[in-house]
């Protein structure tokens, strides 16, 4: 395949032929001095530059670990017939192909699309035949005598492991910010008791993997979409927007969060030193430190916003799916709950002793323009739905029901959080209950001087509404099966709680 290419690939590496090493032995050899050569003084200098920063990633490929990713996009002029554009996705363990063929007819153009990953797998027949399209494709591009148009977009580090502390810095900066930022306007909401999440608090979801950011990710991802006005709260990084054909429009800066990968046996000796490092971060889930979770790795990206992209299209509806309105679908919600929900009472409440949740009926909800009745009591009952949640059948947070306790006014804070991602996720505006208010000065005495005790309410109804989502199978994507999260006992005890 391709012997022209192969003129610099060792005996070794040739008879390698259809492997992942081979055809990367193909793509570093495809970026060589000759390369850079014949496109001196065609293409700017800092092109080539990058050009050359590219080969060395491709050299330690799979090897050396880095944060960010390597983006070149070489595409042939338009005014042919069939003109090409080749994608090349560079991450530390992936390398992702894309080829994109437009065919223009007269007024007519038709567009097809093609991509393969490239890791440590064994290749099959047809992805080692795209292999070697791409790469002559490719070469074509490179060689041509008009020069193709190069885009190269990266956020690699020029040292990935002294990068480490400095983008961990700024995250911890902005976690500070969005910390300060709802302690502030808790504060300022104490008469009204109008919090910053009865706005809205909609989950970071991420498009391409189908999954939901959590704990200090999807504050700071909240902070930024709620503070820019984001119509949506999807996030990916650059080469996953890539793979839904989707492209970063210029000038866009992206979100830093920060991500923990489990880490395997084998890579546990080689990162002896590195791992003492990361221990020292706060952000380490104090399950871990107690041992009940794999030892992790951790490293920081940058995602973008799906308003900060081109060419995103959500997705086609899932033609067998019942298309619902948003009364309907919160309806189906709550009734595949399964919950005993007994109306004609006086107040909502959940009594957790007898396990049933009281509701007034919807006709003493006030009615307005502004805020029909209807989403005003469906408000009410999911912060309710939430508590109902804590049973010992279900999230079982074992966290006290004394009326004015501080351990009840935690478990509010909680139901306040899980309630608002519930209303924001069926459309349903936050009806804020000003007889909840005396709870504020119990969160603010704790939160002024821990920013943990929100997180951890946080992470608790993310949890609750996780189940919830599971119980009910409201979501059209598969969700992963996660166990419901555990208070924290030394959190706890740190705030002088009690557990029942």
């Amino acid at each position: 395949m391709l012997p022209e290419l192969l003129t610099h690939l060792s005996d070794t590496q040739q008879s390698q032929a259809g492997t992942a090493r081979y055809h990367l032995a193909v793509l570093t050899d495809l970026f060589s001095p000759h390369l850079f050569s014949h496109l001196r003084g065609k293409i700017k200098p800092g092109v080539i530059r990058k050009l050359q920063t590219f080969r060395q990633y491709l050299e330690s490929f799979g090897e050396k670990e880095y944060d960010g990713s390597f983006v070149i996009t070489i595409e042939s002029q338009k005014s042919l017939i069939d003109s090409f554009t080749a994608t090349i996705e560079l991450e530390w363990d992936n390398i992702t192909f894309l080829l994109k063929k437009e065919t223009h007819r007269g007024p007519t153009t038709t567009t097809e699309y093609s991509s393969e990953n490239l890791s440590s797998k064994s290749l099959t027949a047809d992805e080692d035949a795209f292999f070697g399209q791409f790469y002559t494709t490719l070469k074509s591009l490179l060689f041509a005598k008009t020069p193709a148009d190069i885009t190269i977009e990266s956020d690699l580090p020029s040292d990935p492991y002294k990068n480490f502390d400095n983008r961990r810095e700024l995250y911890e900066q902005h976690l500070k910010r969005v910390a300060d930022t709802i302690v502030k306007q808790i504060k300022e909401g104490i008469h009204s008791f109008v919090m910053p999440w009865h706005k809205n608090f909609p989950e970071a979801w991420n498009p391409v993997t189908g999954r939901y950011y959590s704990g200090s990710n999807m504050l700071i991802l909240w902070d930024v979409c709620s503070s820019r006005n984001y119509k949506d709260n999807h996030w990916a990084t650059m080469p996953q927007w890539r793979r839904k054909k989707a492209t970063v429009k210029k000038g866009e800066k992206g979100t830093l969060i920060i991500i923990a990968i489990p880490l395997k046996e084998e890579e546990l000796k080689k990162r002896a030193e590195k791992k003492k490092l990361q221990l020292t971060l706060d952000l380490i889930p104090p399950e871990h430190m107690q041992g009940e979770l794999p030892p992790l790795k951790f490293k920081f990206a940058r995602v973008f916003n799906a308003d900060q992209v081109s060419n995103y299209n959500p997705g086609t509806p899932d033609l067998f799916a019942p298309v619902m309105d948003n009364t309907e679908r919160i309806n189906l919600f709550i009734r595949n709950t399964e919950a005993d929900i007994r109306i004609g009472g006086l107040r909502a409440v959940y009594w957790s002793d007898k396990d049933y949740i009281e509701m007034p009926h919807i006709a003493r909800f006030h009615d307005n323009p502004d805020f029909p009745k209807v989403e005003r009591y469906n408000s009410v009952l999911l912060h309710e739905l939430i508590h109902w949640t804590g049973h010992p059948t279900r999230c079982n947070r074992k966290l006290g029901n004394v009326f004015g306790s501080r351990e009840y006014a935690f478990e509010e804070l909680v139901a306040e959080l899980g309630g608002a991602i519930l209303s924001t996720e069926f459309h349903n505006q936050l009806y804020p209950r000003k007889d909840h208010a005396s709870y504020i000065n119990n969160w603010l005495r704790v939160l002024e001087h821990d920013f943990s005790y929100f997180t951890e309410a946080l992470k608790l109804a993310r949890s609750a509404t996780y189940w919830l989502y599971q119980k009910t199978g409201i979501q059209n994507f598969d969700l992963r099966d996660i166990p419901p999260a555990k208070v924290n006992p030394d959190k706890l005890k740190e705030w002088g709680f009690q557990q029942t």
